[in-house]
């Protein structure tokens, strides 16, 4: 049996990392599952993390950002968060935020130092 490996879209995630940057200045966007892994399949989701200041209403924002990303030619699963829900949640066992930041990659930062905080206490 021949198996064929699915087409990867870098470039549609990269456009819609772009597009999330340009309207709603978050202050990163990780992109974490399959497609962040390495084995996406053709039935895979472009799984997005957007963390946003910690002021943002995030369930406005999360639901402005799934309208600005409607359509397409890859299913899509977009988590917003913020840093002080990273801080509460990041480690907990089974938490799609621990998911996203072990295995994200990290597609816009602006390079903020709570940011890189986060990080240094997720690597320990």
């Amino acid at each position: 049996m021949t198996t064929t490996s699915p087409p990867i879209f870098p470039r549609a995630i990269h456009e819609m990392s772009q597009r999330i940057v340009a309207k709603f200045h978050p202050t990163r966007v990780l992109l974490f599952g399959a497609y962040a892994r390495g084995d996406a399949t053709a039935n895979s989701d472009v799984e997005l993390l957007v963390v946003m200041p910690d002021e943002t209403d995030t369930r406005q924002t999360d639901l402005a950002i799934r309208r600005l990303l409607k359509g397409g030619s890859l299913p899509k699963n977009v988590v917003v968060t913020t840093p002080e829900e990273l801080e509460r949640r990041g480690k907990m066992f089974g938490s799609v935020l621990r998911e996203a930041l072990d295995e994200g990659v990290t597609l816009y930062s602006d390079g903020s130092a709570e940011l890189e905080a986060l990080n240094a206490e997720a690597d320990q």
